[in-house]
């Protein structure tokens, strides 16, 4: 009981020394009293207790910082990586992208046939034809890989392909232009070859451009007809074919059609052809949905686990005055103004 009194008499003695130094500010009523200048007494006792309990509050700023550092860093990889899977459909500013129905929208699955290609009314459409392919690094002694997608374009000078920063524009069947990704990545220059590991065909390049990827790979474009599956991955037989160009008998087989306006699709169905937006194209990247999906949850999670924290630490602090409570209850002060 003694050891009650005592812990109210040193509360009261704390009202009493915050009241005095309202008085001593010509203040006609204490904070405790509902002054007009509640707001600033308030904020004198909030600095008050933040000086007196610095390791708990410097203790909630730091997890807060941390945990906000955190979600700014994830928040960056998402955007980057998210970026990196589509900077070249970007390039491209399509209005509609023409693949097949049974390529689920995926563009490695997709494959318009020659005779599908011919009944199609190709007006105001680009063909592209894309393949990944593993590279070799031949100024490595180890002879490094690097995956990369390549994308066959109809010419030289087409929409599809992004600014060249350096060099030139491909003419020549085993001439490329290539992302400066790639650049960075293999220390390669103007005049070097990739040569693709599946089959050892050779190309020169002749020509860097703007940042461009597609699935976080770094973009190689050609000419169309040498970026067709046939021509990435296999071989027809002795060692030079390997590094042969395309025949003219080879299918015009294509992977998908670029539609930068407005143009007749009327018989698609019946091609068994279909029309995506570039934001279904985007979205149906593979990995692309699985990436967003990780990152915005993981997020989510830290901004919950940061809110957690912050209303435990409160929740302490707020016990811990039970005492002070008590006291502002039997002076008078209504339920409203404490929560305050």
């Amino acid at each position: 009981m003694c050891l009650l009194y005592s812990n109210i008499i040193k509360i009261i003695k704390k009202i009493y020394i915050n009241c005095a130094y309202c008085f001593t500010r010509n203040k006609r009523k204490c904070n405790i009293y509902l002054s007009s200048d509640k707001l600033e007494v308030n904020m004198y006792l909030a600095f008050k207790e933040m000086k007196k309990e610095k390791g708990r509050f410097i203790t909630i700023l730091l997890v807060t910082a941390l945990i906000g550092y955190m979600i700014y860093f994830l928040s960056a990889l998402a955007f980057g990586l998210a970026e990196s899977n589509k900077t070249a459909i970007d390039h491209w500013n399509a209005n509609s992208i023409i693949v097949t129905q049974a390529s689920n929208k995926n563009a490695y699955a997709s494959m318009i046939l020659e005779e599908t290609y011919n009944k199609l009314d190709k007006e105001g459409l680009e063909p592209l034809n894309i393949s990944s392919a593993v590279i070799l690094d031949q100024k490595s002694d180890s002879e490094d890989k690097f995956d990369a997608v390549f994308m066959g374009v109809n010419s030289n000078e087409s929409e599809l392909m992004p600014s060249i920063v350096e060099g030139s524009t491909f003419n020549e069947d085993l001439e490329v232009v290539v992302s400066k990704d790639i650049k960075n990545m293999m220390d390669i220059d103007i005049g070097d070859t990739l040569k693709v590991a599946t089959n050892g065909r050779e190309f020169k390049i002749v020509g860097f451009t703007e940042s461009s990827s597609y699935n976080t790979r770094p973009v190689v474009y050609a000419k169309l007809e040498m970026v067709s599956q046939v021509m990435m991955n296999f071989t027809t037989g002795g060692e030079e074919d390997a590094t042969a160009t395309a025949t003219p008998n080879m299918p015009k087989n294509v992977s998908m059609f670029i539609a930068k306006d407005e143009v007749n699709l009327d018989n698609l169905d019946e091609l068994k052809l279909e029309s995506v937006s570039s934001a279904q194209f985007i979205n149906n990247i593979p990995g692309y949905q699985a990436q967003l999906l990780t990152f915005g949850m993981m997020i989510v999670a830290l901004v919950i686990i940061a809110a957690i924290i912050i209303a435990i630490f409160m929740y302490i602090i707020t016990m811990q005055k039970r005492s002070i409570f008590a006291v502002l209850k039997i002076q008078g002060i209504n339920n409203s103004y404490i929560t305050k």
